[in-house]
């Protein structure tokens, strides 16, 4: 009988442990991270309109301290800015273009939370921030949600997009209003990514497979 085994290409390094970025921050702000090419496939409108949902909802105080980071560039880009403006978000959204991969990697420790409604495949970033301690807010699909701990409450069915809007936006609330939870979110991404997506982890998957199939 024929056999075969799916090995995921996403896999990164994990922080050095002497690494700062390697130790969780204290964070003050509630900033919602996405990075990503600004294209409909990623999902930035969800982004926009889930956050605007979750951040009017907010008391002015607590707004003061919630931010959205918009990574990334891509020919949908006009199209989200006036999405921003539309859902008065431009004081406190930030949009930063391509940036190289220290900067973005540093930019990981300023997170709360990695917001990534996209519908691909894959997702190297999702490893990446997670490598960081940072959650993961995605779909429940084959591409993001299962790179992601079987285990998170960060991952939303789809349904309709209206629907999914609201959706998004009660787990943004969720991890505000709940240091515990979003701590917890944080321990378990980590402890994810250092057992299932590492180089080393990916290293020793094919290893297997390969002496299997030479035995068989």
């Amino acid at each position: 009988a024929s056999r075969y085994e799916i090995v995921p290409s996403v896999a990164v390094d994990l922080p050095a442990a002497s690494e700062p970025a390697a130790k969780p921050a204290a964070k003050t702000d509630f900033t919602v991270m996405i990075a990503a090419r600004m294209v409909p496939l990623k999902g930035f409108d969800m982004v926009i309109l889930a956050f605007a949902k979750f951040y009017h909802a907010l008391p002015a105080a607590a707004q003061a301290n919630a931010r959205l980071l918009l990574i990334g560039s891509g020919p949908e880009e006009a199209r989200l800015q006036q999405l921003l403006k539309d859902n008065k978000l431009t004081t406190c959204a930030v949009h930063r273009p391509w940036l190289d991969r220290h900067e973005l990697l540093d930019l990981y420790r300023e997170a709360s939370v990695f917001f990534f409604p996209s519908h691909e495949g894959a997702g190297m970033v999702v490893a990446e921030a997670m490598s960081y301690g940072v959650p993961v807010l995605c779909y429940e699909n084959e591409g993001p949600g299962e790179l992601t701990p079987a285990a998170s409450s960060l991952k939303v069915p789809y349904k309709s997009f209206n629907q999914n809007i609201k959706d998004f936006a009660e787990r943004l609330r969720w991890l505000h209003d709940s240091p515990r939870l979003l701590a917890a979110e944080a321990a378990l991404s980590r402890r994810h990514v250092a057992q299932h997506h590492t180089w080393e982890r990916r290293g020793q998957q094919l290893q297997r497979i390969y002496q299997e199939a030479l035995v068989a």
